[in-house]
């Protein structure tokens, strides 16, 4: 078995694309094996801020079959024709052709093995890529190293202007810059004697075994944020982690803010005591073991305590007034520059929360005022200089100002509900979150500033999922389309370039896109749903109801028998399309098994009427597949046309009967339709 090391040496990368960047590198590097059935066992990934490196474990005498590779043989055929084929490949073919080497010569492995690391670097793309010097090969950050080595050979080429070499560097301040690697299989040797550790999980582990040795000497606890763990780990190579605190009177503010100061912003990790309280105390991660650590964590608390300092002003001038009196203030604040201030949006807010209120039998006061002070925070001093506290800010002052618990609540969740994802328990919440977001909605549709491709800069998509949800799992029971029409009504028709009736059939099936694909995700499968989805149904709890109803009745492999049933009556109703006489006669009924259908559909419809309120589809479905049962008994054995017209109507009104309660539930002609393309 053979060390194929490949590394990338760069300018310090962006840690949030990291972990992105070395899963293509792997992926990549996989994809192009496999071209050229080269096994391998698998693929080791080393990376950190100016690395990206894999060791792929490979038997380099698999690549005697290469010649076999259908891949191989269209790239050989190419060339052979003079056609254009990838430069990557271009010197192992031209090896090739030339019969200057033997096929299984190491120069010809090695070109090979290079034309693969060419390709699969080439392939990498990731947003906002640079490019730098005089090459045309686009990067995440420039290039200065690139090393190929196959046990203690070094496979030569170029790769973004650079020639691969087999030097590596340590860590900037406690390593070696140029270190002279040997063998493939010493690379994390090498660099962790040079104060690199370049296995990522490691570093994360000794971050993590370094946290709770801290916190167990102060008595306390971190609650990790992995966001943040994540990113120390990508820019530090050699991890050593510092106590700093800050002044203790700072902890009279918003536990949320002294967070975001210290966690978000200086990328430190706080520090609670045993009682869940914030601690004065935080952890702070450094790429050096220094002499000198009290004047790095000196420096650090500088830093803190100046920003706290700040936001002991902010808070302290913010209170001056209360959350509301900032209201006049949002006609400052732009929502757009076509459809008006926060201020003007704030007052749409009010109205809408009003209009779900009523609906949803919410308390449509509170719902008011959450909905009017729910922008105020935006023109206070703490959220203009920490954008983040947004909600946040604004429930500490609603609390402050002794305003109902629900409105308080609102302030943060209208936020915390699209970053945690959380299913919304307070109503006002819930209210406040579809308001606002059908009023983004509507506004941007109604200015032409739709969601486009990938593109969907105002986070309409978004908008509606989070509509959908709120709706459908808190089973607020609203008309998605007056909804929209209300919304419609809330903002000046200057601001909209269509009409109105094609706003509302726009923004439905905006909505009912999103809900198709909401299904998609949660299972659903998404030939009923197209199938159910009809814009005449635009309460959605009470279609999410049927959607799930009947999938679970498809399940039991029982809708044949209600489309064949169905079919049925709908052959011999348009085969006799003569006028029924409306007036059925008890007195009629001749055969005892027209009689037994006639109690059976009698019983079924009261049973279905008290389902139907119940919002019981499913039981309504195998109540009816029992019905089919009785019908098609009295089909097959009671002659419906007879000489006598009275009792042919009486019969075919009967068939009527038993055909409009099937399609109490959904429009069968649209089941049988999924049914065929199950079949």
């Amino acid at each position: 078995m053979n060390n194929l090391l490949i590394e990338i040496g760069t300018e310090d990368l962006p840690s949030n694309t990291l972990t992105v960047l070395i899963n293509k590198l792997t992926n990549n590097i996989s994809c192009e094996l496999k071209k050229f059935n080269i096994k391998y066992i698998k693929i080791i990934k080393f990376f950190s801020s100016r690395r990206l490196a894999i060791i792929v474990l490979i038997n380099i005498f698999s690549l005697k079959n290469i010649i076999s590779s259908k891949y191989f043989l269209l790239i050989y055929k190419l060339a052979k024709n003079k056609q254009n084929i990838n430069n990557n490949i271009s010197n192992y073919v031209s090896c090739i052709l030339s019969n200057k080497y033997k096929l299984h010569s190491k120069y010809f492995i090695t070109n090979i093995l290079f034309a693969i690391v060419h390709t699969a670097i080439s392939n990498i793309k990731v947003p906002n890529m640079m490019r730098w010097g005089d090459n045309n090969m686009y990067f995440v950050r420039p290039v200065n190293n690139i090393i190929v080595l196959l046990d203690n050979y070094l496979i030569h080429g170029t790769i973004f202007g650079v020639n691969s070499n087999n030097i590596i560097h340590g860590h900037r301040f406690m390593g070696l810059y140029n270190i002279n690697i040997k063998f493939a299989n010493q690379y994390p040797k090498i660099l962790m004697n040079n104060k690199v550790i370049v296995d990522f999980n490691k570093r994360k582990y000794i971050i993590l075994n370094q946290i709770k040795n801290i916190t167990d000497k102060l008595n306390g606890y971190v609650n990790i944020n992995y966001k943040l763990l994540e990113e120390i780990t990508s820019i530090i190579e050699w991890p050593k982690l510092l106590v700093g605190s800050f002044e203790s009177k700072f902890l009279f503010l918003p536990s949320e803010i002294l967070i975001h100061i210290i966690q978000d912003i200086q990328k430190c990790f706080p520090i609670y005591d045993n009682n869940g309280a914030l601690s004065k105390y935080y952890i702070l991660a450094t790429n050096i073991i220094s002499n000198n650590n009290h004047i790095i964590i000196k420096d650090n608390n500088t830093v803190i305590n100046n920003r706290l300092k700040d936001a002991e002003l902010f808070f302290i001038q913010d209170r001056k007034k209360k959350l509301a009196d900032y209201l006049i203030n949002l006609k400052n604040i732009s929502f757009h520059t076509k459809l008006g201030s926060m201020f003007d949006k704030s007052y749409r807010l009010q109205q809408i929360s009003s209009y779900i209120a009523y609906l949803v039998g919410a308390n449509i006061s509170w719902a008011a005022r959450a909905a009017i002070i729910s922008k105020c925070d935006l023109a206070t001093s703490m959220v203009k200089e920490f954008n983040n506290t947004k909600g946040i800010i604004g429930m500490y002052y609603a609390s402050l100002d002794n305003e109902i618990l629900d409105v308080i609540n609102a302030q943060k969740e209208q936020y915390t509900y699209h970053i945690n994802n959380n299913l919304v328990i307070n109503k006002i919440s819930c209210i406040l979150i579809i308001a606002n977001s059908i009023d983004n909605i509507v506004g941007f549709f109604g200015i032409n500033k739709l969601p486009t491709g990938s593109k969907d800069p105002f986070a309409l998509r978004r908008a509606a999922i989070s509509i959908i949800k709120i709706i459908i799992k808190n089973k607020l029971y609203i008309d998605i389309k007056k909804l929209i029409e209300y919304s419609i009504i809330t903002y000046n028709n200057d601001y909209f370039n269509q009409k109105k009736e094609f706003l509302v059939i726009n923004i439905t099936k905006f909505i009912f896109n999103r809900l198709c694909f909401w299904y998609k995700k949660n299972g659903i499968n998404e030939n009923i749903v197209s199938t159910l989805l009809t814009r005449k149904n635009t309460n959605l709890v009470n279609l999410n109801k049927i959607i799930v109803d009947v999938s679970k009745f498809i399940k039991l492999d029982k809708l044949k028998t209600l489309i064949s049933t169905y079919k049925r009556l709908v052959n011999f109703l348009n085969k006799y399309p003569f006028k029924i006489n409306t007036n059925f006669k008890y007195s009629s009924l001749k055969d005892s098994v027209e009689i037994n259908l006639f109690y059976y559909l009698e019983d079924t419809k009261q049973i279905i009427k008290k389902f139907i309120i119940e919002k019981k589809y499913y039981q309504i479905l195998i109540k009816l597949t029992k019905l089919c049962n009785v019908i098609n008994k009295f089909i097959d054995t009671v002659q419906i046309i007879v000489s006598d017209n009275l009792i042919t109507s009486n019969r075919l009104l009967l068939i009527n009967n038993c055909y409009d309660l099937l399609l109490k539930v959904v429009n069968l002609s649209l089941l049988t339709n999924f049914f065929n393309k199950k079949l």
